[in-house]
């Protein structure tokens, strides 16, 4: 990030234990993406305990994250942002649900999803009206769509809709209801 000139200022979080070694934070500011909206963390190196973890299995059967997106002021220079920092265009896309366009980035594992609003009175025109830009949702895989949809259905006392997304069969959570997050799940 010093190469390309890019204020990138690291934080020291406090450690978890007396003597441990700090969580490192870095924020990068760009001209296009929202502060904060992007951060990188590196945890202190640390010993396997030779066993394996626990894992902890979600009523709604969520395995992980697929997709963070971030909804932007000015697509095409948020695109040259996340070019910048080393993120590496991917498809162009278009996110019907919510009205949206969009770029992914891949990042490892994952993807970061840039979006622009692209009509008016869907999810990410209301959003850009209420907020203006940030992160407006994300995207998690799940291990049976049928019983994740039932149980938020349950919970929320809504019926949610399946689509076929961009990333498979897929319902949508409106941000109502997930704490200001639209959440899509899908299972692939």
């Amino acid at each position: 990030m010093q190469a390309q000139r890019i204020d990138a200022p690291l934080f020291k979080l406090a450690a978890s234990q007396p003597g441990a070694k700090p969580i490192l934070l870095i924020t990068p500011k760009l001209a296009s993406i929202p502060d904060g909206a992007i951060f990188f963390l590196e945890y202190p190196w640390q010993r396997s305990s030779g066993g394996s973890a626990a894992q902890y299995v979600q009523p709604n059967t969520a395995q992980g994250t697929i997709a963070v997106w971030i909804l932007v002021k000015d697509f095409d220079k948020a695109c040259k942002d996340m070019e910048r920092i080393g993120f590496h265009s991917g498809r162009l896309l278009k996110f019907d649900v919510l009205g949206a366009r969009g770029r992914e980035f891949d990042i490892g594992d994952g993807r970061i999803l840039l979006l622009e609003p692209n009509s008016p009175g869907k999810p990410a025109g209301n959003f850009s009206g209420e907020r203006g830009d940030g992160v407006m949702g994300v995207t998690l895989r799940v291990g049976d769509l049928g019983k994740a949809k039932t149980l938020i259905e349950e919970n929320t006392h809504r019926k949610l809709l399946s689509y076929d997304g961009i990333y498979g069969k897929s319902f949508l959570v409106p941000a109502e209801v997930a704490n200001g997050v639209w959440i899509e799940m899908v299972q692939k």
